[in-house]
């Protein structure tokens, strides 16, 4: 067996619960992460690829089990979280799938992928006219991205919230039935066997190939880079640093680099419930804050951070306090990915300390 290891993100819809057994079905995989943050409802019955016994359960979980039943000896990880949330390390493996219905999460993910060096293959089904399309995009200045295809309106729809499924955050319903996510999602994990084969010559780099199953026809659209793309096609080194969370304290890692920030994330050192006006002081990662530490003690309301309780970045005027926290206590986690500077470095675990950044 292979020692490929591949990320799925949005892999319990009507996509990736098809797509997810394929893949895991690959001779050269050997890990997956799966990346989910709902549970199956009574109606996903209908376009996803579950049993009713799975009504309720976790997706990630639901897909894992299953995995495991194929394949016992793979190594699966699962998160339960908006991919936005994870430390970046955890997009550092050999392919990375997306399963996404949202711009702004699949904006996301490209972004992820593309700063870590994975290569991304991207899966999209528009039910209204039967079609489901894969792209394959691999992290170069030359080479076309997400966003490159991109117009305004890509843009402005990528912010837009739909409220019909009871979640602000919820993508528009596609109405794509069960088999065309299965369509999907065999014609992602054939560009995924392609390229963990290394069959590159054949695969959709830097192409759309899209498949209208009702009229029976075949497109393939090629993409160039956009010279006027917003993403700037950065691709970073990132360096490892080895530690303890438990043991390391934010000092240790001023003592090496005058300013440290977590990109795409920040500190908070107070929450406040915009209900009853209750406090919470802390010093903690955003990102890394789950649903309880939110929560106001009082009305149970979730809290939020107001500007002026944000910290961009770690430096040496925080208060003493503070910068003896552990890293951990600041909830910074293994895989997470700093910036010191122009270097970046993934906190990888190791019970003794580093040579520091």
């Amino acid at each position: 067996m292979g020692a490929k290891s591949v990320v799925v993100a949005g892999a319990g819809g009507n996509i990736g619960s098809h797509a997810v057994l394929n893949l895991g079905r690959a001779p050269e995989v050997a890990r997956i992460t799966l990346i989910d943050r709902d549970r199956y409802e009574h109606r996903n019955l209908l376009n996803q690829n579950i049993l009713p016994r799975d009504v309720g359960q976790w997706k990630a979980v639901v897909l894992a089990r299953r995995l495991l039943e194929i394949r016992p000896d793979l190594e699966v990880r699962i998160f339960h979280a908006p991919l936005e949330n994870l430390p970046g390390g955890v997009f550092r493996a050999d392919l990375i799938v997306s399963c996404l219905d949202s711009r702004a999460a699949r904006q996301a993910l490209q972004e992820r992928a593309w700063r870590m060096g994975s290569v991304l293959v991207d899966s999209g089904v528009m039910g209204s006219e039967s079609l489901a399309r894969v792209n394959v995009y691999t992290p170069a200045a030359d080479m076309p991205c997400l966003e490159c295809a991109w117009s305004e309106e890509d843009y402005r729809m990528a912010g837009r919230r739909y409220l019909c499924s009871g979640t602000v955050d919820a993508p528009a319903p596609n109405g794509a039935s069960c088999e065309l996510g299965a369509l999907a999602g065999a014609m992602l994990a054939i560009e995924s066997r392609k390229m963990l084969a290394g069959e590159f010559d054949c695969a959709a780099i830097g192409r759309q190939v899209t498949l209208n199953a009702r009229w029976h026809g075949l497109t393939v659209t090629s993409f160039r880079r956009n010279p006027r793309c917003r993403f700037d096609h950065a691709v970073w080194r990132v360096e490892p640093l080895r530690c303890d969370i438990e043991g390391t304290r934010i000092a240790d890692l001023l003592d090496t680099a005058p300013s440290i920030r977590v990109p795409g994330h920040r500190f908070v050192r107070r929450l406040i419930c915009l209900a009853c006006r209750e406090e919470k002081r802390l010093f903690h990662l955003d990102a890394s804050l789950d649903g309880a530490a939110r929560g106001c003690a009082r009305c149970q309301l979730p809290m939020v951070a107001a500007g002026f309780d944000i910290v961009e970045s770690l430096d040496r005027n925080l208060p003493a306090d503070v910068r003896r926290r552990s890293l951990a206590e600041a909830g910074l986690r293994v895989g997470e990915v700093l910036q010191a500077g122009d270097r970046f470095f993934e906190i990888l675990a190791n019970p003794v300390i580093g040579k520091g950044i």
